[in-house]
């Protein structure tokens, strides 16, 4: 008796205790990230591109993380390029999405010439580099944040758009649609009342992948000399950092780090959700098998 209720119950606890622990440590990577940038002037009063110690000065009490060759302290530089670094991987999310949903809800569910002109916009923006694009837009008009952030938005939403445009071809003839439309309820309000609160799931998971993926390009872009230099950003500290990696470690080392952990913890809560949404990775072993 003991064995086979251990064989019926072992299984099903060992398949989600990995889960259980990955969204904790992302809650976790995120929610400390979140609570820095939020609380930024708080925790690191004043401005953190101002010089305030020696140049150089390795983590101790006085400045917990170092400073840089300017003088500058690496703590309050990190603290406050969290803000940059959710702002423009939450804006690009937000504003990927509501374009995909958009341009996907319209493809999938009116079809024909619509569909076939929107999938072609889309394979238009799909193949557009979007790093050399936002290279492109700085350099024409200035490192301004939210123009990296427009030019990312709009390059990122046909993955969203191609997913809800299938999702919505799956759902466009079943039957509380067609039901819905028998009834002689109009095809915008079908499409939105009916459809799409059962297609986004997906978009939403998109969305939480791409934060990171936004994050990661802002901070490339900045590492090359292209972001907005009036405000902190992971991506300046390390290519300040380049000179030093020898002879000042944690000028590289806590940036770096606080990349990591963001972008990581990000990816953790999207499989969450993407787990937590999709009925099929919620069943057990035994259901699947």
């Amino acid at each position: 008796m003991l064995t086979s209720t251990r064989g019926s119950v072992t299984p099903r606890v060992a398949a989600r205790a990995h889960p259980q622990k990955a969204v904790s440590l992302g809650v976790v990577l995120l929610g400390v990230i979140l609570v820095l940038a939020v609380a930024a002037d708080l925790v690191a009063p004043g401005d953190p591109l101002r010089t305030v110690g020696p140049a150089l000065r390795p983590p101790g009490p006085s400045y917990w993380l170092g400073t840089d060759d300017l003088g500058r302290d690496i703590f309050s530089m990190i603290v406050h390029g969290a803000r940059t670094s959710l702002t423009v991987g939450a804006a690009t999310a937000l504003m990927a999405a509501v374009i995909g949903t958009l341009v996907g809800g319209i493809s999938g569910y009116f079809s024909g010439a619509i569909d076939d002109a929107l999938m072609r916009l889309t394979e238009f923006f799909q193949v557009t580099p979007r790093f050399f694009l936002a290279t492109l837009a700085v350099v024409l008009f200035g490192p301004k944040l939210w123009l990296i952030v427009a030019v990312l938005g709009a390059t990122f939403w046909p993955g969203p758009a191609r997913i809800l445009r299938s999702q919505v071809m799956a759902l466009r003839n079943r039957e509380f649609v067609v039901a819905a439309r028998a009834l002689g309820a109009p095809e915008l309000y079908i499409l939105v009342r009916h459809i799409l609160p059962n297609a986004l799931p997906p978009v939403v998971v998109a969305a939480g992948l791409q934060v990171g993926w936004a994050i990661l390009t802002e901070a490339s872009l900045s590492f090359l000399g292209l972001g907005d230099r009036n405000l902190p950003s992971w991506g300046q500290i390390l290519s300040s950092a380049q000179p030093f990696m020898r002879t000042a470690w944690w000028l590289g080392f806590f940036p770096g780090l606080s990349l990591v952990a963001t972008v990581f913890g990000a990816n953790l809560l999207a499989d969450w959700l993407n787990r937590q949404l999709d009925p099929r990775l919620r069943r057990g072993p035994e259901e699947l098998g």
